[in-house]
């Protein structure tokens, strides 16, 4: 075995000390304040170790829930990332967003995330369209 110049060992020493983790780079793992947007959609589970349904109606007019929901990141308010969602709905009704909940990678308070873990709870608001026919 050859001797391994002094300071061709130090340059790599240095290199593997100043290279980020593996983890850091996965691809299962991205920082929640990243996402730009979550598209959920009806009938469709999240991929994390514990799935959950990516969209849950809460309240009494679910039977007017939508297919497909978007959030986008609009900010944060030093602790928790703002949503603001849209979804294509009759006029008279609208979503109010409850909660968009994702998983930590390592653990709850993780400011990573397991990509594919957010799902969205919202109440629909407004008034239901009428059935009857005049």
């Amino acid at each position: 075995m050859r001797d391994i110049p002094y300071h061709t060992m130090f340059t790599l020493i240095t290199l593997l000390i100043a290279l980020p983790p593996a983890a850091a780079t996965s691809p299962d793992k991205i920082i929640l304040t990243d996402i730009k947007v979550l598209t959920f959609q009806a009938g469709h589970r999240t991929t994390g170790r514990m799935p959950v349904p990516q969209l849950q109606c809460l309240g009494d007019l679910c039977k007017h829930a939508p297919d497909t929901v978007q959030c986008t990141n609009v900010g944060t308010d030093g602790i928790n990332v703002q949503w603001e969602c849209e979804t294509e709905m009759h006029e008279t009704l609208s979503i109010k967003a409850h909660d968009v909940n994702c998983e930590g990678y390592d653990s709850p308070t993780d400011p990573y995330i397991l990509v594919g873990s957010c799902g969205l709870s919202y109440h629909i608001k407004g008034t239901p369209p009428s059935t009857s026919k005049i």
